[in-house]
């Protein structure tokens, strides 16, 4: 049988298999918080869960194609359901937080959820390789490799960019099991006229352990560079697109070089030499060209958020050659041992992925993290060089150390300066766990920070902006706050204008990112981490909500919008869990901009998920174009009428057959938007006839 169905197969696996990943990270953030731990803790969950799979599947004997049926089925399944067991499971996921703490309880519920499906998917690499004879034709596993990593990265942009909109997690869920499922039922009927080759033998024999480490070094580089390509171009493509937009658009342009790289690399020779060492010296040139001072001169005044997210293309396409060359290798050789040589390889993936999230993006910053990862492949180029017992190892080692050095020396660490406009002058910037933070200096004298690409400006002494307004609105709605629960940081305003109030006991700021204080000096809001009345918490503000026991006068939510990820503090879900800490009296007061949104259909549905949610709600104008969602208790809020702009009541009529806004299902909000006051002009009609 020629090899086209099985690969075609395998396309549609690497498409679902991704797309799950995606998925999976955004069914967790509600439960699990935002912050890079929670999405780490999945990430690497499903990256340890492939290479046991690929160590397993030496195991499984009979035919290949019924046990990768069997798994394919068994992953579609097992998703299809997740979403509703996250769900009921949430309520005793945070007990168990609060109890035992987040780390271990994320850690845990993402081995026992996530690891089966992942283990599954990762013993289906071996399993198609031994169907396709891979053992008499060497080729055909790097073409599956190469393939895969396409079909990923189609998956990639469904569910990063597409499907959780339209669909919604658990209806998304079902279509990717669907699609599991199909690709099962073909395995299966393909079985029948596949003739059944011989297990692939483990490794017999010696094998060189130089390819074992080879396929650990390029395991960890493309990984740790995903990482470090989303720090260095998520910045530009949030402003544009959305934070999901983003992620997606960097993950996908890396699948993609990996999968055409995988299709070259399939086609190579029998031994992983001088074609290794040329690859992975081009990686290495590319990843330096690609870093800001260079970038900018290459790019230029060409749009920016087209070409950012296929930056990694070409550097990809180099380090997706890889896996194929050390494959041909082996399997050329008649050794086997397939399934450990992905394995060793995803093992480096994980290992990369960690200690790039946690440890050196924040100690070395995005950029110079991309040096030494430069350095990596020019390390693994040498290897190459060895192996082949080349004259120009000497030269190379000579000339690669010489060139990472200077990059080292002469690359600032933090990327971001490009995002200013050129009456704007950097002058600070630091890289955090979650993001990376820059402060700018305007004309005029005043102060703008960015935040992962969010644009956050200071307005002047003396005259009241929509920072303090986040504090002062909600005070003066509620009376008397004594307790207040602030959920993000930014420049301090927020925090510094709630210390204002003479009756206040305690304010708690809840910010994701640990060194986002650092930036405040430039803000004059130093002194407020001083204040005895205020306490700093780093962790996610829905996190903190969910497992702290306290009750709130006023919780205020200073978030960026319904396009980022801050998205998930507009659901039915959070507004209803927010309510219930609320004292009697207390309200909620989450800032609402009408202008952001493109029609008056899409503001219904933001609108109409509060309205849902608390018992007592309003839209509220504090002026000056300030718009606020407020919610209180059954207790009932006591607002003025010439603030009210909408309410439950008056609203009813606009709200019906209006989908809501769910952790499950959220709304889209495309990036251009009309920005018309006459949007909202249907509520504030409705509200004031009889």
């Amino acid at each position: 049988m020629k090899p086209l169905p099985l690969l075609v197969l395998y396309t549609l696996s690497g498409l679902a298999g991704l797309a799950w990943q995606v998925l999976w990270v955004r069914a967790w953030t509600p439960v699990l918080g935002a912050g890079l731990e929670a999405v780490s803790a999945v990430t690497a969950t499903f990256l340890a869960g492939l290479g046991i799979g690929g160590l397993l599947a030496g195991r499984l004997r009979g035919t290949p194609l019924k046990a990768y049926a069997a798994l394919e089925a068994g992953v579609g399944l097992w998703g299809a359901a997740l979403p509703a067991v996250l769900a009921a499971l949430s309520i005793p996921m945070a007990t168990m937080m609060a109890r035992f703490g987040a780390a271990p309880v994320r850690l845990l519920s993402a081995l026992l959820l996530i690891g089966p499906p992942a283990v599954a998917l990762g013993a289906t690499y071996p399993l198609i390789a031994r169907a396709l004879h891979a053992d008499a034709h060497p080729h055909r596993a790097g073409l599956a490799y190469g393939l895969n990593a396409l079909g990923a990265a189609c998956g990639a942009l469904l569910a990063g960019m597409w499907l959780p909109w339209a669909l919604g997690l658990q209806r998304s869920s079902l279509v990717l099991g669907g699609v599991n499922l199909t690709v099962a039922a073909l395995a299966l009927l393909l079985s029948r006229r596949v003739v059944a080759p011989a297990p692939l033998p483990e490794a017999s024999g010696r094998v060189d352990p130089i390819l074992w480490w080879l396929a650990g070094l390029s395991g960890l580089t493309g990984l740790a560079l995903e990482v470090t390509w989303s720090r260095l171009s998520g910045p530009l493509l949030v402003a544009r697109g959305g934070d999901s937009a983003a992620f997606a658009a960097v993950l996908a342009a890396v699948l993609v070089g990996i999968g055409l790289g995988g299709l070259l690399g399939s086609f190579a020779g029998r031994r992983a030499g001088r074609a290794l060492a040329v690859l992975q010296a081009l990686l290495a040139v590319c990843v330096l060209l690609i870093l800001e001072p260079v970038r900018d001169m290459v790019l230029g005044d060409m749009h920016y958020e087209v070409y950012e997210g296929l930056l990694p293309l070409l550097p990809a396409l180099f380090l997706g050659a890889t896996f194929p060359l050390l494959s041909n290798e082996l399997l050329a050789a008649g050794r086997g041992g397939l399934g450990r040589l992905y394995a060793v390889n995803t093992l480096g993936a994980v290992i990369g992925a960690l200690a790039a999230g946690f440890l050196l993006v924040p100690a070395l910053g995005a950029q110079r993290l991309a040096v030494l990862l430069a350095g990596i492949a020019a390390l693994t180029a040498g290897i190459g060089l060895y192996r082949d017992r080349s004259r120009l190892l000497l030269p190379w080692v000579l000339l690669a150390a010489a060139g990472v050095t200077v990059a080292g020396i002469v690359t600032p660490p933090v990327a971001g300066a490009r995002l200013l406009p050129p009456d704007e002058v950097l002058v600070d910037a630091l890289e955090g766990r979650q993001a990376s933070t820059l402060v700018a200096r305007r004309p005029d004298g005043e102060h703008v920070l960015l935040s992962g690409g969010h644009r956050i400006t200071q307005a002047g002494r003396g005259r009241i902006n929509d920072h303090e307004l986040r504090a002062l609105g909600p005070a003066s709605l509620h009376g008397e706050p004594k307790r207040v629960l602030s959920i993000g940081l930014g420049t301090g305003e927020t925090a510094r204008a709630f210390l204002t109030l003479e009756d206040l006991e305690e304010l708690v700021v809840v910010e994701l990112d640990a060194r986002q204080p650092e930036m405040l000096a430039w803000f004059g809001n130093d002194h407020i981490l001083s204040d005895p009345r205020l306490t700093l918490i780093t962790n996610d503000g829905r996190w903190f909500l969910r497992t702290d026991p306290r009750r709130w006068d006023v919780i205020s939510v200073d978030a960026y919008g319904p396009r980022t990820a801050s998205a998930t503090f507009y659901t039915t879900e959070f507004y209803a869990q927010a309510v219930e800490k609320l004292q009697p009296g207390g309200l909620l007061f989450v800032k609402f901009n009408p202008a952001s949104l493109p029609d008056t259909a899409t503001i219904s549905a933001y609108i109409g998920a509060l309205f849902d949610a608390a018992p007592d709600a309003a839209l509220v104008s504090m002026g000056r174009g300030f718009f606020g969602l407020v919610g209180g208790t059954a207790a009932g809020l006591d607002l003025p009428e010439n603030l009210i702009v909408s309410d439950p009541r008056s609203a009813a009529p606009l709200l019906k057959g209006v989908r809501r806004v769910t952790d499950d299902h959220p709304v889209a909000v495309p990036n251009q938007v009309i920005r018309s006051p006459q949007k909202i002009e249907p509520f504030i009609r409705a509200r004031r006839e009889p």
